[in-house]
């Protein structure tokens, strides 16, 4: 028999961590013994009032900067612009972790990425979504397909995700560029990569994908700044209207902000 989900009454499969349809931790709600409440950070997209709320809260994590160019609010969601996003894991031994003293590096992005395709799909179930791991290799766990019929899938693959060893960049990339439909016209391709570590030579791949019109968003993980190549994620990641598509990030409260800002719709003035 599955487990319940005490929020939405969504029945998940029995090894199920989160919810296939709101995003609920399983795991801590059904130790709790109780219907956990949620953070504002963690909610699934609902309504703008929620959405406005995430959207300050990351701004205030990260700063003074605007997130969104020119704007203080969340963009009006245009529902004409098809999205292909490929989600790059970095899935290397050291994600096993502990991260800010509460979760593992691996369980924290997991929340985050189910929260991700969650909102993604409220949004807009028309866009697609596809998983790539990479350590020292690079494997495809899901070829992009629609969100109104493959989340449940998606998820499920995304909580199946375990640390392995080495840490390679490019390969995540590359793998990337090759799943890509190349041929479809009319849509926005992107890439969402995060990584705790730092290997490979990733710019070569990372230019020639941007050349070609994909938005490149890189997340670095961890207890501090050096944990990772800033610089080198910095060149990766796009430029959009002067703002540099990367963050680092130590808390999983603010990573679950950032992915649910991830989850609205993209900018694609890229340079």
């Amino acid at each position: 028999m599955g487990t319940f989900c005490k929020t939405c009454n969504t029945e998940n499969p029995p090894d199920a961590h989160f919810c296939s349809q709101c995003g609920l931790n399983l795991t801590q709600a059904g130790a709790d013994s109780q219907t956990r409440v949620m953070h504002t950070s963690e909610m699934p997209v609902i309504s703008s009032a929620e959405r406005r709320m995430i959207f300050e809260r990351t701004r205030r994590a990260f700063g003074t900067e605007d997130l969104i160019p020119h704007t203080g609010m969340l963009p009006v969601i245009d529902r004409s612009q098809r999205e292909l996003t490929f989600i790059i894991a970095d899935v290397s031994g050291s994600m096993g972790a502990k991260f800010d003293r509460e979760t593992t590096k691996m369980e924290a992005s997991i929340q985050a990425l189910t929260l991700f395709i969650t909102n993604k799909a409220k949004l807009d179930p028309d866009d697609e979504i596809g998983v790539i791991t990479f350590t020292n290799l690079a494997r495809l766990l899901h070829p992009l397909s629609r969100l109104a019929e493959h989340k449940a899938k998606m998820i499920t693959t995304i909580q199946s995700l375990k640390d392995g060893s080495g840490t390679d960049l490019a390969t995540g990339l590359a793998a990337a560029s090759s799943a890509f439909e190349w041929a479809r016209n009319g849509v926005v391709r992107r890439i969402m990569m995060y990584t705790d570590g730092q290997g490979g030579d990733p710019v070569t791949i990372a230019e020639t994908l941007k050349a070609r019109g994909v938005v490149i968003d890189v997340v670095g993980v961890g207890s501090k700044p050096s944990n990772v190549n800033e610089p080198l994620l910095k060149r990766v990641a796009s430029v959009i209207e002067g703002v540099v598509h990367y963050r680092f990030i130590k808390d999983h409260n603010t990573l679950d902000a950032h992915f649910t800002r991830l989850a609205g719709k993209t900018a694609t003035s890229v340079h």
